[in-house]
């Protein structure tokens, strides 16, 4: 597989994660009854780490795949 193959389709499952946190999240803010500030600091402290995370196996994939 070639590498730019294998790092769009590792994205777009990092994509599809992240879309499924906001869908998530707005299942909690619908309700209307509880305060989504924690929970917005939390989703954005995951989708930093997630960030964080995904240079790294990209610069593995780098390494290692030609």
């Amino acid at each position: 597989m070639k590498k730019s193959t294998l790092i769009n389709k590792f994205e777009s499952k990092l994509d599809a994660a992240l879309e499924a946190l906001y869908d998530a999240r707005d299942v909690v803010d619908e309700t209307g009854e509880i305060d989504t500030e924690e929970l917005n600091t939390t989703i954005e402290s995951i989708e930093e780490q997630i960030a964080d995370a995904s240079e790294s196996v990209r610069e593995l994939i780098d390494s290692i795949v030609e």
